[in-house]
């Protein structure tokens, strides 16, 4: 009985005292945001080849991406949201360019768009970067800024991106199961690339393009 009587208190406590917890509608944030007098939305789309009955060749626009640029926000929060983007298909890693210009987005196991770049001002789209047979994973840039490396854990490679023109530069092999994480060392002479099936990191030297060896780990790196 005692025990019903103390539960019954914190009950009325946290209920009924607006300085403990403060309640907000399921709906709120759909109510701030999606209010199109305060946004915009823009809408990007792209062409695609569509064949009708095996002749006729049809030119079909598709949406790409939504990008909604965000101009209220909800009460309490430190930092503001800019924008959201969506559509972006299975987004897994997320890194700034080393200038704060754009955005680069993995898109896992995805083989039409390994890499998607937007502008970091805007959130406009800026290209596709495709990466045979797979999506991407991670991505991380070297100090330069000028090259990026991105993993695929389907064919347990990893890409060279020219930063500039977003163009694959050479791919790695680390010959093992689902690599995953990267990272460079200090001197960027060698990158190093977990393979979380592998149970090992590979060494890859930068300067051949070679795999060095892949050294045994804990499971899962």
């Amino acid at each position: 009985m005692e025990k019903f009587f103390l539960y019954f208190l914190i009950f009325l406590l946290l209920y009924f005292n607006p300085l403990v917890f403060k309640f907000y509608s399921p709906n709120l944030e759909k109510e701030v945001f999606l209010n199109e007098n305060d946004a915009n939305h823009y809408l990007q789309y792209e062409v695609l080849d569509q064949e009708k009955g095996g002749f006729q060749i049809q030119k079909e626009e598709k949406l790409v991406f939504n990008v909604e640029p965000i101009s209220v926000y909800l009460p309490g929060q430190i930092v503001k949201c800019l924008y959201r983007i969506s559509k972006v298909p299975s987004p897994k890693g997320t890194a700034f360019s080393p200038d704060g210009k754009e955005i680069w987005v993995t898109s896992l196991m995805n083989k039409n768009r390994g890499v998607v770049v937007f502008d970091a001002k805007t959130g406009i789209h800026i290209k596709d970067i495709v990466l045979p047979d797979g999506g991407g994973v991670e991505i991380i840039f070297n100090l330069k800024g000028d090259k990026a490396y991105v993993s695929q854990m389907e064919t347990a490679r990893v890409f060279e991106i020219d930063v500039k023109t977003k163009e694959i530069l050479r791919v790695f092999e680390t010959k093992i199961s689902w690599t995953k994480v990267l990272a460079l060392s200090p001197n960027e002479d060698f990158l190093l690339a977990s393979n979380w099936l592998g149970n090992n990191v590979s060494i890859i030297d930068l300067k051949s393009g070679r795999l060095i060896e892949n050294i045994s780990t804990v499971s899962t790196p």
